[in-house]
């Protein structure tokens, strides 16, 4: 199977960053999702990528404790409660999230997963999300949500009232076989070591489909993938 190479553009700063001080601390991450695509497909991440995706097992590592590292190393959390992730920033490159998966069927032990929290598509409860639960919004609602930010602490008990009935977010994520994810290696990338699945190939195909080597620049995850999960209310 034949890619194309892009490894000799730079490395992203904070993925550079964020490699070393996971590798540091030995913590037990992979590189997952569009970010594990980029590597195995380009051997880079992929440029129009704004974030880079990092998965550990909630079992093993704890929120807490992965954030301390990560801040201990100059990224800042971007706030907001956005499920099974930790979001984070430093400036000069990606975002980075951190997301933790867990066993869908505790018993069975098949499939994985992580669960985000997704706005509804209704306007006004993803007005209500962005305004309460994003720290910065550049949309093309930017003037209206840069305004209702300021006064965000008269919408925040109206969205906490109705996150009680699940009103304003759906719980969508992706699911993996657990087959996949058992063993692990390092690649190379440029100077670092990057941890991954020794099944990347077969993760690429079972999330983005069978022709994953297709660079696609406008897929969107809650559509485009046989791996999406909705939890169901």
């Amino acid at each position: 199977m034949s890619y194309k190479n892009y490894s000799n553009q730079k490395i992203d700063k904070n993925f550079d960053l964020l490699i070393n001080s996971l590798n540091k601390h030995k913590v037990p991450y992979w590189v997952c999702h569009g970010s594990l695509l980029g590597l195995i497909r380009d051997q880079n991440l992929i440029s129009w990528d704004d974030d880079i995706d990092i998965g550990v097992f909630k079992s093993e590592v704890q929120k807490e404790k992965i954030k301390q590292i990560l801040v201990s190393s100059g990224f800042i959390d971007r706030g907001g409660d956005h499920g099974d992730s930790l979001h984070l920033k430093k400036e000069g490159g990606k975002n980075v999230d951190i997301n933790f998966y867990d066993f869908i069927d505790k018993y069975k032990k098949e499939e994985c997963g992580v669960f985000w929290k997704i706005s509804k598509p209704f306007i006004l409860f993803k007005l209500l999300n962005i305004v309460c639960d994003t720290e910065r919004y550049n949309g093309r609602y930017y003037l209206i949500v840069n305004f209702l930010k300021k006064i965000n602490f008269i919408f925040k008990p109206i969205k906490d009232f109705l996150d009680i009935w699940r009103l304003t977010y759906d719980i969508k994520g992706y699911k993996t076989p657990y087959r996949y994810l058992k063993n692990f290696k390092f690649l190379n990338i440029g100077d670092l070591d990057c941890r991954i699945p020794v099944d990347s190939e077969k993760i690429c195909a079972f999330i983005y489909g069978v022709d994953w080597l297709k660079p696609v620049k406008n897929y969107d995850w809650t559509k485009d993938s046989k791996a999406t999960v909705k939890i169901k209310e």
